[in-house]
């Protein structure tokens, strides 16, 4: 049954390219270089460029301000765009990023440096541990991470023993059953596709395509 569900996925998003509701492209080195950015670090300049919208959403409290002088854990730092921000604007005395794929923590790192960008530092993290002790921070950021985890709630646990007391923590992240949550926008944008067809048969299909 699985396999008639991604055969039928597949060809949805195979017809969705012909269509304003294809892919994006994917945030891969390669996609930048097909839409002709030419950039060394287009990943961590794409994050940068969004430095802004994960404030906008805390519209009643001052998370910019919070970050000044104070030590951030940036929990699913991607390519080190944000991060290094947090600490060149934002005034962060020290930012630590996190991420369980080594290659996008040494990209962030040569990022940072070419940056000349001090106080900022990235570490590879295991599915379901933060590699810092107990009270290392005092604010910790997580912007459409927790949708990833394994278990949202072990995650939150995490956070909550390398706060220092009196320490924030901010979340922002998609609900799942949002129209456009499935994050698949690199491959398709149809809104819902979700609602239709299993995890499953999406990633097989959607990998199926990208072959």
């Amino acid at each position: 049954m699985s396999s008639i569900g991604a055969a039928l996925a597949r060809r949805i998003i195979e017809a969705a390219q012909r269509t304003r509701w294809r892919g994006t492209g994917g945030y891969s080195a390669q996609a930048f270089a097909s839409r002709g950015d030419a950039r060394p670090f287009p990943q961590a300049d794409a994050e940068r460029e969004q430095f802004g919208d994960f404030f906008r959403l805390f519209p009643a409290f001052d998370v910019a301000g919070a970050l000044s002088g104070r030590d951030v854990l940036d929990l699913g730092s991607g390519y080190g765009g944000k991060t290094v921000e947090y600490r060149r604007r934002c005034g962060a005395a020290r930012v630590c990023g996190v991420e369980p794929h080594a290659n996008m923590i040494e990209q962030s790192r040569r990022y940072a440096a070419a940056q000349g960008v001090d106080g900022v530092e990235f570490t590879r993290c295991g599915p379901r541990d933060i590699p810092y002790p107990d009270g290392a921070f005092d604010v910790v950021l997580t912007h459409d991470v927790l949708e990833h985890v394994d278990d949202p709630r072990v995650t939150i646990a995490e956070v909550h023993r390398v706060l220092r007391p009196g320490g924030w923590s901010f979340h922002i992240f998609p609900l799942y059953w949002g129209a456009f949550s499935h994050h698949l926008d690199y491959v398709v944008n149809i809104p819902g596709i979700h609602w239709l067809f299993s995890p499953q048969s999406l990633v097989t299909a959607a990998n199926d395509v990208l072959r």
